[in-house]
């Protein structure tokens, strides 16, 4: 009886539910109550599980991209779409059966057919945020440096890694370590100066600043975001570091981006907050 159900259309399926209950009657769309033969209960039967298709559209619909989100919601839109973007979790949500308006009067929406955009953020950004801040002996900053040299914009690439590679740096006398990439060797000496200097030939200056261009999420253009360079010398030993200034500031211009980028390519206003 099951396999004939299910291969039926509702009214088959109702015919067959009357074989087996006493006075089955609608209660909502695709809903029936009826009572089992034989038994006193009252029961509620959904024959939606049987049809062909659902009667409406539910579920949640996740994507990592902008461009995605939107082509979505441009494809499954209808008046009851609303859009809302929450900061904090670095997501847009569309709700696609969302409350109506009609006139001074809501129509009232399910709010369970839904596109959600959960921004991810890049390796490199990752990288960056991650390094920001902590130092680092000579040579694991020159390996940093060298594996994201690529993400560098100004001062040039090659010239940042040669500072990695070779830095010179003064606290009273001049202490200077040189670490060659390609052979592994260290060299130190130690002589009376008062400026600060890199690479082979000492006529590297050190930068105060670099710049670089970092996408902080997958589907965004680059931003250019300033780090500033840091070196101590502490014992015997140089430490070095950078710090990326206001790197919270570009993430939320970022995301604000996203979000005029949602609004123009779905022509529909995002709500910054979060739906029902």
């Amino acid at each position: 009886m099951t396999d004939q159900i299910t291969q039926t259309p509702e009214a088959q399926i109702v015919a067959d539910l009357a074989q087996r209950a006493a006075d089955p009657h609608p209660l909502s769309d695709g809903v029936w109550g009826v009572v089992l033969a034989g038994d006193a209960r009252h029961d509620l039967i959904d024959v939606e599980p049987h049809l062909a298709h659902p009667r409406r559209k539910r579920g949640t619909i996740s994507v990592d991209r902008p461009v995605s989100l939107a082509a979505y919601v441009n494809a499954h839109s209808g008046p009851g779409t609303a859009l809302y973007a929450d900061q904090r979790r670095l997501r847009v949500v569309a709700v696609l059966n969302d409350h109506v308006p009609e006139g001074d009067v809501s129509c009232p929406g399910f709010g369970d057919y839904r596109a959600v955009l959960d921004l991810l953020p890049t390796p490199e950004w990752t990288a960056w945020r991650t390094a920001s801040g902590k130092w680092m002996g000579q040579e694991d900053f020159a390996d940093f440096v060298e594996e994201h040299v690529d993400d560098v914009v100004t001062p040039p690439g090659a010239d940042l890694l040669e500072l990695a590679r070779t830095f010179e740096a003064t606290k009273g006398a001049q202490f200077r370590s040189a670490v060659r990439l390609d052979s592994g060797q260290r060299q130190l000496t130690y002589s009376e100066t008062i400026d600060a200097r890199a690479g082979q030939s000492g006529q590297v200056v050190i930068p105060e600043r670099f710049t670089l261009g970092l996408a902080p999420f997958d589907g965004v253009d680059a931003y250019r975001i300033e780090a500033r360079l840091r070196y101590r010398i502490g014992e015997g030993a140089l430490r070095l570091a950078f710090v990326l200034d206001h790197a919270d500031r570009v993430q939320r211009c970022a995301f604000d981006d996203v979000v005029q980028t949602v609004e123009a390519d779905t022509a529909r206003p995002v709500f910054f907050g979060t739906p029902r």
